[in-house]
């Protein structure tokens, strides 16, 4: 909506005209420039550090009990919510590569299953996963990077999603919409505490999107 001082062609007017130009001042100056789009930047930084926080919030309903009581003691905790420190802490180690963690202080002790299948194919513009192997709650869940090529190893930014490994396998998510062209992935699954395979650089998995 145009908000105007007077007639639009006198005086000033701000604001925008449906998606077709906008008006402002700079400096006292009005002017009139074309719509844009708002940029919504999405640097690998970003995609990283927001797949953590969707994992936190998915996960935390479902917690334990008794790991959620953990989180009480968690820094922060006691002027927010454990649910809060939850994610805090979880954001705050994942730069150090470190992975999730359901209970707090995390040990990083639980075992994990070790040699979980993975297939990966392309759907229309999407990468469809689907993971197998290991009892249910063996895995807490499977954490997806996207590297520049085959040989690349993955980085905390690199992360683009973690998947939720709940009931029986198999296991299935997918990540898309992708641009046209060759996608590597590296996959590494991890424990409720944190637990994952150390110096592992990923199963990698290669999807083409036509």
């Amino acid at each position: 909506m145009v908000k105007v001082q007077g007639p639009v062609s006198s005086l000033s007017a701000s604001g925008g005209l449906g998606k077709t130009v906008i008006f402002s001042t700079n400096r006292g100056q009005a002017y009139v420039k074309r719509w844009a789009a708002p940029a919504n930047p999405r640097t690998n930084l970003q995609t990283s550090l927001r797949a953590i926080t969707r994992w936190c919030s998915s996960q935390w309903a479902g917690l334990l009990a008794a790991s959620k009581t953990t989180w009480e003691t968690a820094p922060g905790a006691a002027s927010t919510s454990p649910f809060n420190a939850f994610v805090a802490e979880n954001l705050r180690r994942w730069p150090d590569l470190l992975f999730p963690s359901s209970v707090y202080p995390p040990t990083e002790a639980a075992s994990f299953y070790t040699s979980p299948q993975i297939n990966a194919a392309a759907q229309g513009r999407r990468a469809e996963f689907l993971f197998y192997g290991g009892a249910p709650g063996q895995n807490w869940g499977f954490a997806i990077f996207e590297v520049a090529t085959a040989v690349a190893f993955r980085t905390w930014s690199d992360l683009v999603r973690c998947s939720f490994a709940s009931g029986s396998p198999p296991w299935t998510d997918w990540i898309g919409p992708l641009d046209p062209g060759i996608h590597y992935f590296r996959i590494l699954q991890f424990s409720l505490d944190g637990q994952h395979p150390i110096g592992n650089a990923g199963r990698l998995r290669t999807v083409t999107i036509a």
